[in-house]
């Protein structure tokens, strides 16, 4: 009978992929081997300053803490990364998973993304920027085998950009389907207290659907809304009903006023970069 393993090796030999694994999985596998790594090698990258608190972590920890008292007597460990695979914070209770995890590297400034290491749900989360679970064999690493572990991102209130990912690492052998719901609801916690700790205009705007930002974008540019609309493939009344609902989420009354916050959000992404 197959296994995931053999299923990997016949990837990697230029086979299609099999049936009996998961799309996300093999899909995953080949976007490993395509940044040359091979299952039998296991270098995770380290680096210096992962560890420094961040705004990030200041919001995340209590929402760890508690996650982490729930689990206490699990053999579950939580995790929170940053966007570039760099682990911030781990809590782990049970001993005998704290020596696995040290000695796999999945420990604070270490880097699990998945060009550095394969296929794991932290990488695997923040290449895709979604939800993932990678179970036992799943793994491209064969170091990682034994492991289990389920990740779900951290985006920013406002623009939706992944932060990082929550992960609930385990041995397989005691890998819970609960695990996923846990991190993907600490995701959302987290989320909930970096939005809070945003300025008023800063929620304003995460308060904005993904179409009502791509209209203020157009309509700060100078573009007329018969002009968006030519550019977003809708009609100018869907984009009318758009600003108005645009101007009293933000608590503005004017193209001008938008302009003026659509630049000052520019500017301090550009800062921020």
């Amino acid at each position: 009978m197959s296994t995931p393993r053999d299923a990997l090796a016949s990837l990697i030999g230029g086979a299609e992929p099999s049936s009996q694994v998961r799309r996300s999985i093999s899909e995953s596998w080949r976007r490993s081997a395509d940044a040359g790594l091979v299952p039998r090698q296991f270098d995770v990258p380290y680096e210096d300053g992962a560890e420094e608190d961040s705004q990030l972590q200041r919001a995340a920890r209590p929402v760890l803490e508690r996650v982490a008292d729930d689990l206490a007597t699990a053999k579950v460990s939580v995790l929170m990364t940053d966007a570039k695979g760099h682990v911030r914070d781990r809590y782990v209770s049970d001993r005998s998973l704290r020596d696995r995890l040290d000695r796999i590297y999945l420990a604070p400034g270490f880097v699990y993304a998945e060009d550095q290491i394969g296929t794991n749900a932290i990488g695997t989360a923040l290449a895709e920027g979604a939800t993932s679970v990678v179970d036992g064999e799943e793994h491209f690493a064969e170091a990682l085998v034994g492991m289990a572990c389920a990740a779900a991102p951290i985006r920013e209130p406002s623009s939706g950009q992944v932060l990082g990912v929550v992960d609930l690492t385990s041995f397989a052998e005691d890998a819970s389907e609960l695990m996923l719901p846990l991190a993907r609801q600490a995701a959302r916690q987290l989320e909930s207290r970096l939005a809070d700790a945003m300025p008023a205009i800063e929620r304003r705007w995460a308060e904005l659907t993904s179409t009502e930002r791509n209209i203020a974008d157009f309509v700060a540019q100078g573009f007329t809304n018969r002009q968006t609309a030519d550019q977003l493939f809708m009609s100018r009344f869907t984009v009318d009903f758009h600003l108005r609902a645009i101007f009293r989420k933000l608590g503005i009354n004017s193209r001008v006023d938008l302009a003026r916050l659509v630049g000052e959000r520019r500017m301090k992404t550009v800062r921020r970069n």
